[in-house]
């Protein structure tokens, strides 16, 4: 349960819906982009959903329960990469730093490497995610990891200045995990290079009683035509068999023309 659970609060701090996802690379541009992210887990939601603290909760196969304030969390730092081929695609090349506290093992290391197709125009699109079984450092505990694929398809529509996107995916690991993504982003466009956003997602796997609801409000800026960075917040609501986790981050963006 440790491993999984700070692999979840590494990928907390560095996950973002964004504007990354749906805006395509022209051509021959190369956009890299980094941050940094705390995620940190103080409870945990039950199978009936309810939550529980960590000091209420028993330890996995032991007869004794964690520590008065046991607050596992995680630090993060992506390495991202995305290159424009033209007509709308992109591929993309992301692999994570995470380093945990005390409470989740003192671990640090690169998590999995993530490689990317998409394909997005003005009112969405489609993608898919390949996620390769490989860590390094404390991360890397000996064991088999999955190697896990990701489709799906995207779609928006600006009114005036909103705008709202949608996400839907399905993700297998080959092995006993089916995992549905519902997401949704209401964007509100202050003016030219200003938005405020909200990402709402819902997290099911199919075959097990384990699901995840999650808000992050944040706020993008454009600092000019090939830089910008966004800002936010995120906090799950609510879950089944799930840790409850909050987080902050940042991302920065540069983009190379040709």
């Amino acid at each position: 349960m440790m491993r999984q659970l700070v692999l979840l609060c590494a990928a907390l701090a560095v996950a973002g819906f964004g504007k990354d996802i749906y805006q395509p690379e022209p051509q021959g541009d190369l956009e890299v982009g980094t941050g940094v992210g705390y995620a940190q887990s103080l409870g945990f939601y039950s199978a009936n959903g309810t939550y529980t603290p960590y000091s209420d909760v028993d330890i996995p196969y032991t007869n004794t329960r964690y520590p008065q304030g046991f607050s596992p969390a995680a630090y993060g730092i992506p390495f991202k990469l995305k290159y424009g081929l033209g007509g709308g695609f992109d591929v993309k090349a992301e692999w994570d730093a995470a380093f945990t506290n005390k409470d989740a093992g003192d671990l640090a290391g690169m998590a999995e490497p993530v490689l990317g197709l998409k394909y997005a125009n003005s009112w969405g699109g489609f993608f898919t995610n390949l996620t390769l079984p490989y860590t390094t450092g404390d991360l890397s505990d000996g064991k088999n990891l999955p190697t896990v694929i990701e489709v799906g398809t995207l779609a928006r529509e600006r009114y005036h200045h909103f705008r709202f996107t949608g996400l839907f995916s399905y993700e297998n690991d080959f092995r006993e995990d089916d995992l549905v993504h519902l997401s949704l982003q209401p964007e509100i466009i202050w003016r030219k290079g200003l938005d405020t956003f909200l990402d709402i997602d819902y997290y099911q796997d199919v075959h097990k009683n384990l699901s995840e609801f999650a808000m992050t409000p944040g706020i993008r800026k454009d600092i000019s035509e090939t830089r910008y960075f966004d800002v936010s917040a995120g906090f799950t609501m609510a879950g089944r068999n799930a840790p409850a986790l909050w987080a902050v981050k940042t991302d920065w963006y540069w983009t190379f023309k040709t």
